[in-house]
Parts: C-alpha cells; structure tokens; sequence
C-alpha cells in the first residue's frame, strides 16, 4: 500500500472495529507502511463511514485505511483503501493493490533510508471526537428528548461513540 499510495514522508490514516484480530492487522499495515517511510496515523476504533470523512476532511492523509470485514462474521477481516477523497478506489486502482499484493513490489528504500522518529505510528483519538462532532452537527436541531432508543451495535464499530453522539 505505502508504495502505491504515499512518496515517503507523506501520510495514511488507519483505523479498525472491533474485531479480535484488528489490532493485530493494524500493527502489520503499519509497520510496512512506515518501513518505506509513509508516516501512519491511527485512530482506532470507528465506523468506515468515520474513516472516509476523516481522510477527506485532512488534507494530510494521502489514503485511508481500514482494518475491517464489514458485515460478515467475526472470524473474518479484511483491508479497505480510500483514496485521498475518502472514496472507494478506482477497479483499475484496486486491481493493481491487489496484484501488489499477490506478486510483491520492488523494495523502495534505498541504503540511505531509515525509518525516522517521525515515520513512525502514532495514535490521534481526537480524529475521533472529530468525527463525533461532525455527526452531532449533522443532525441539526433535532431533538431526542423524551424518547427511550434501544441501542444493540453488536460490539460494531459505532458501539464507541453512539452514546457519545446520542447524548450530546
């Protein structure tokens, strides 16, 4: 991905749900990504909804990532791209990752490349309260008072911020 999608120095936001093997990817994605130098960002736990206005809302993030298998089982993961608009990538795009990823790309770094301090992952959760902020605003004017909502996210990755978002 970091040599598709980002020159080295430039930066891909990554986020995950709350699947048990999620972190796990995180760490992997990562530590490829900053081995040739792309600088990684990551959030956490947030819906890919999340991800996508984040990527497109920063001008920093080059691409998105997301450690995700959406709507199927548990035991199954997967990794979704963004472009840097926050949308779905192009099949053309897409093709290629996946043919990257299948056969292997040249390495990118050269003798003189090293991982420095800053090309290293760090973790931003105020990308989370962000996005939080952003659906709140969404709703405009409009008023939950009163009513009593059942609230089942099935441990998704809406079940860290839906409270946060209903009651503010």
């Amino acid at each position: 991905m970091g040599t598709q999608f980002a020159e080295q120095g430039q930066q891909i936001v990554i986020a995950c749900d709350t699947r048990s093997s999620s972190q796990q990817i995180v760490e992997i994605v990562s530590k490829g990504l900053v081995g040739v130098g792309v600088k990684v960002t990551f959030v956490g736990v947030i819906p890919t909804p999340g991800l996508a206005y984040l990527t497109a809302t920063h001008d920093e993030f080059v691409a998105g990532v997301m450690i995700t298998a959406s709507h199927n089982t548990y035991e199954f993961n997967g990794v979704k791209v963004f472009s840097a608009q926050g949308s779905k990538l192009p099949d053309e795009a897409e093709a290629k990752l996946n043919y990257d990823i299948e056969n292997g790309v040249p390495n990118r770094s050269t003798d003189d490349f090293q991982a420095s301090p800053e090309s290293q992952l760090h973790t931003d959760r105020s990308l989370v309260q962000e996005y939080e902020d952003y659906l709140v605003a969404s709703a405009g004017k409009l008023r939950l008072d009163g009513l009593k909502l059942a609230i089942d996210t099935a441990h998704g990755a809406a079940s860290e911020i839906e409270l946060e978002c209903l009651s503010g």
